[in-house]
């Protein structure tokens, strides 16, 4: 895994990304996920979706748990 260095830049920190992570646009979106920071291209932010959707196949998630069936509850 690659690292990138962190350093502060006026009152802002700011994350030096190695060459190959580099992006070709001014602005990014940023979300954080948990403990992860996320960074994508503002303008191709639906193609990343969709191409990411392309990327389940047909059976995923065929084999997964389901209930036994339903269950009858009293009235409230």
């Amino acid at each position: 895994m690659d690292t990138a260095r962190i350093f502060m830049n006026g009152r802002s920190q700011a994350v030096r990304l190695p060459l190959a992570y580099r992006f070709d646009e001014d602005e990014v979106l940023i979300t954080r996920v948990g403990d992860m920071v996320i960074l994508y291209p503002r303008h191709k932010g639906w193609a990343l979706l969709e191409r990411g959707i392309r990327a389940f196949t047909a059976d995923f998630m065929s084999e997964r748990d389901e209930p036994m069936g339903t269950t009858t509850r009293p009235d409230l």
